[in-house]
């Protein structure tokens, strides 16, 4: 039933897609093509494009621009009211508006994923934020900070070495499979080198970025200041 219903709200939020391409289809009809100019009508197709990769995402976007393509040869692009284009100038048109089309749900979703990303990155540093409070162990420390990284990342394996005392916390437990890992942080207090985050990549899933490596060794640097062995 889950399924069900899952699949019925995707094929909603298509059918409200298409529907947004052929109300501004209506509109710009209305209106009429010799009063906007074929110009104008491509720029105002990329509305309904826009704010259907935003609110709905990539493929019913995608789904958009196909309608938004076909109505705009059937109704404003000479012969009208056919799919056949009779000058060289129209066919000009047609691609460059698809080509744009295509490349404004390119920016858009990855615009999106990235802030998507981000909360999520925000998320977790709360959570180990909270997970650190109270800990005294170096050894705690290190395995929450291995544990988080690890499930944030999907990383095939996280390893937090703490140099004081030789502590090394590796998640999973089993040996990475290459020696060499793929990414690897300084945790530093001050001047001092005091340990290391190294990460190997998992199969199939984004690569962690610099920026949250370094968050994660500045949050472990500081929950090992008043941490003891």
């Amino acid at each position: 039933m889950f399924k069900s219903h899952s699949l019925a709200l995707i094929f909603w939020e298509y059918i409200q897609a298409t529907s947004l391409v052929l109300l501004t289809t209506l509109v710009m009809f209305l209106i009429g093509h010799h009063v906007l100019g074929q110009a104008v009508i491509a720029l105002l197709y990329l509305l309904p494009i826009g704010w259907s990769a935003s609110r709905w995402g990539q493929w019913p976007a995608a789904c958009a621009s196909v309608v938004a393509f076909l109505t705009f040869n059937f109704f404003f692009v000479p012969p009208l009211f056919t799919f056949h284009v009779a000058a060289l100038q129209g066919w000009l048109v047609l691609v460059v508006f698809l080509i744009v089309a295509v490349a404004m749900i390119g920016r858009i979703q990855a615009g999106l994923d990235r802030a998507r990303a981000r909360e999520r990155e925000a998320i977790y540093l709360y959570e180990l934020s909270t997970a650190l409070m109270g800990h005294r162990s170096v050894d705690g420390v290190a395995q929450i900070v291995a544990g988080n990284l690890r499930q944030l990342t999907q990383a095939a394996c996280v390893q937090v070495a703490i140099f004081h005392g030789n502590v090394l916390v590796s998640v999973p437990a089993s040996r990475p499979v290459k020696e060499k890992a793929d990414h690897l942080v300084p945790i530093t207090d001050g001047p001092n080198l005091i340990g290391e985050i190294r990460t190997w990549d998992g199969e199939n899933v984004p690569t962690p970025s610099d920026r949250l490596l370094q968050t994660f060794a500045v949050q472990t640097a500081l929950a090992l200041q008043g941490a003891s062995g």
